[in-house]
């Protein structure tokens, strides 16, 4: 009895890896986050300035993506206002940098599927998916 109860248990086990049910990709410390983007092509400062704060998974499909609301403000000695950025970055499998979309203000709303940011000069306003990745026809797309 307990070898057919096993054996129903692989076949459920296979189904739902095959099916796209596999669990989300691990999670990535800061640290492993600098070293990724340092690694791979990142154009944004990494030093003291920057900070990360995760936005969970994005879910394209087959494919899944880490996503991360990135932040970096110049510190100027005399407290003057400096330069600064925002992007949405995305890490995919096996921790490759997918690329980032500069944004002007913090996301507005977030889940698995879309993004929500404040519009750009063409209304557009949502970053979903095409084709499994991210798309790539949000105004500020790149590296």
């Amino acid at each position: 009895m307990k070898t057919k109860q096993f054996f129903r248990f692989i076949l459920l086990l296979a189904f739902l890896l095959q099916t796209g049910f596999a669990a989300d990709p691990p999670k990535i410390s800061i640290r492993q986050l600098k070293t990724i983007l340092r690694d791979q092509g990142f154009s944004g400062a990494l030093d003291r300035d920057a900070s990360f704060r995760s936005l969970g998974v994005f879910d394209c499909g087959a494919n899944k993506y880490r996503t991360f609301y990135f932040v970096w403000s110049e510190t100027r000695p005399d407290g003057s206002p400096g330069h600064g950025q925002q992007r949405i970055i995305f890490i995919g499998a096996g921790n490759k940098y997918f690329g980032s979309y500069s944004i002007e203000d913090p996301p507005i709303r977030v889940t698995r599927d879309v993004i929500v940011v404040s519009s750009d000069a063409y209304g557009r306003n949502e970053i979903r998916c095409a084709d499994g990745e991210p798309s790539s026809d949000y105004n500020s797309f790149g590296k």
